[in-house]
This record gives C-alpha cells, structure tokens and sequence, in this order.
C-alpha cells in the first residue's frame, strides 16, 4: 500500500472508497433504566455477513454469543417516470442488530475494557452516576471514547490551537487547517521512522554509524526526508535506500528488516485511518426522567443525541454527557401522608387540650 505523507490525500481516498463501497452509518444506543441497569443495542447496515468485520473493525464493539443478534431487512418500492412510462424499483434495506441487557453501566463498561486494548480500536469508558435526593432522583450518564490515532507521541496540540482543532471537527477541507495537519502528519510519520531507525543501530550496532550520530543528524534527516519524493517510500527496501544515500553508508542496508517492518506498520495504519473514515457515527442515550443537562448536538425527549465522524477520534477523548431527573411520586405521596399525620396529631393534641378535665 502506497503511503501518502498528506491528510487531506488520505480523506480524499476515504471519499473515493464511500462513493465506490457506500458509507455506513453505525448507530449505538444506550437505554438506562431507574434501576441503575442498561441496555446497549447496535445497529449496523448491510448484509449478515459483513457484520463480524463491523463489530471486530476500529470502531471496536464486543459482541459475543451473550448478545442477541437479530437481521431485519426493510424493503421499499420507489416508482420513478421513464420514457415510456414508469418504472418500479425495490430497495432492501438490510439490518445487523446486536442488543444486551447489563445489571449495571459498570459491567458493560468492563466488557470495553477487557476487549478492547489494541492500540488500532476506538475503546470506550462509560459511567452513571445516581443520586438520590427523597423529591428526586438525578442521573447522570457520561460515555468517553477515548483518542484512536495511531500516532500518539506527536500531539496535535503542537500544530493547532483549540479553536483550530474544534473548527476542524466541523470541516476537515479549510485550507489553513490543511497546511497545518499536514505538517503534523509528516512529523508523525517521520518520527515513527526515527524510533524505528534508532532502535535498529542500537540492536546491530555499527562503528561508523552509531545510534548517537544517528539522534544527532535528526533535525536533518527529517528536511532531507521532506524534500525527497517520499509518497514513492513504499517498503523498506525503498527506505534503506534513501537512508543509504543520506547517511553515504552501506550498513544501513543490516537494517533493511527493521525498515521493511516500520513501512509495514505504517501502511496498517494508514488502513485504519481510512476505515475509521469510511463510516459515520451515531450515539443515542436514553435517560430516565427528563434531560435537564446535556452537551448533546440533539435532544428528543428523554433521548440524547451525538453525531460525529472519525477524525473526532484521532487526537483527544470525546465526552458524551447527559443528565436527567426523575420526580419520586411516591416520595410525594408519603411526604403527604406524614404531613398528614403530623397535622391530624396536632388537631388531636390541641382538641385534648381544650376538653374540660
């Protein structure tokens, strides 16, 4: 796979790969009951057998036999004008549904966390809070997906500002905001590069090319590696080369498998960022009571609503949040009824009080 050294070139092939294979869009919803318990239910389009690559790819699901899998199939008639009359078209719309019950959030939360530690998954942490306060009860309900970019040790918070960085969420295409993320994908391609270079000659070590040269001539390597044609790099056959040619040395050739496998890994990356891009996302929540608190982009009902996009999960946590309060109507009830007694007490005390002895 051709390693491209340009953001924008690879959300361009992601938007060639949707408009050949479709976008799906991945709908997750969790409903949490008063008692604390919850039920996760995710629907994804298209046919049954592409549904264990959904639920395994990089937005990781752990779906396993204690699920109830169901597929559904819609099937509309669209009737369009054609020369010579009309005609009928049928259209399935097929469904993969996966749905569990948990006792707690707590549960579903660790089912995430026992499944989900490759470094090339989205992994989520989700909580509930309850608070009972005798009128009412108050929930809150917050689930974190937490950064997927496979390049971790180059922040993006070196190259864009916080409004920069919100304004990309929205629209990845301003031309500003390119030439910066572009300029942190080259440096965190490159220094995936540089610790893999710097690994191989402390492994083989070589007089004349020592490891501490090599840390030396960073700053260099990096504007020689900028200037070269590096979207022609593919292997490391083609690495060793270029690195040959820079250090005018051949033992970086004792390297060639530690570079053949850097290029491997980076092209497995570059794959996840492409599939990660390729779907859309939808996370509903649906809370007990009525939502007083949310930073949910929609809101209907006692349904909370987040819509995004892969690249809102490259580089930070996001933190979905919703709040509700159910009123305890049987608190209100026995509220009452003490009331009640305490004023009928009163009367009698009072009443007593003022009979004749």
């Amino acid at each position: 796979m051709k390693i491209h050294f340009k953001l924008t070139v690879l959300l361009s092939a992601v938007a060639v790969l949707i408009s050949l294979t479709g976008c799906k869009e991945i709908t997750t919803t969790t409903k949490i009951f008063p008692d604390g318990s919850c039920e996760r239910t995710i629907e994804v389009p298209g046919d049954s057998a592409a549904v264990d690559s959904v639920f395994t790819g990089p937005f990781f699901m752990p779906v396993d036999s204690t699920w109830l899998i169901t597929h559904k199939k819609d099937t509309t008639w669209k009737t369009t004008g054609v020369k010579g009359g009309k005609k009928t078209e049928r259209n399935d719309n097929k469904r993969n549904i996966a749905q569990k019950r948990f006792r707690k959030v707590a549960d579903m939360n660790r089912l995430y966390e026992k499944q989900g530690k490759d470094a090339l998954q989205v992994r989520v942490q989700a909580g509930l809070v309850r608070k009972f306060r005798w009128f009412n009860t108050f929930y809150e309900y917050t689930e974190t997906i937490k950064p997927a970019g496979p390049y971790p040790n180059t922040p993006i918070q070196d190259f864009l500002k916080r409004e920069e960085l919100d304004m990309y969420y929205i629209d990845e295409d301003t031309l500003d905001l390119d030439e910066k993320t572009e300029q942190w994908l080259w440096k965190a391609y490159f220094e995936e590069l540089f610790a893999a270079l710097v690994r191989a000659s402390e492994t083989m070590p070589d007089q004349k090319l020592t490891s501490e040269l090599i840390r030396a001539s960073k700053d260099s390597l990096f504007a020689a590696f900028k200037r070269a044609d590096s979207d022609n790099i593919e292997n490391g056959a083609e690495l060793t080369a270029f690195l040959a040619k820079f250090y005018r040395s051949r033992a970086v050739t004792r390297w060639k498998g530690p570079m053949d496998d850097v290029m491997k890994s980076l092209a497995k990356k570059q794959e996840f960022v492409f599939d990660l891009n390729s779907d859309s996302y939808e996370n509903s929540v649906i809370m007990p009571g009525l939502i007083y608190d949310t930073n949910a982009s929609t809101v209907e009902g006692n349904r909370a609503v987040w819509k995004y996009k892969g690249n809102r999960l490259f580089w930070e946590d996001y933190v979905m949040r919703v709040e509700s309060r159910v009123v305890n109507g049987w608190a209100i009830w026995v509220t009452g009824g003490l009331l009640l007694a305490a004023l009928a007490g009163l009367v009698l005390t009072t009443v007593l009080r003022k009979r004749p002895a």
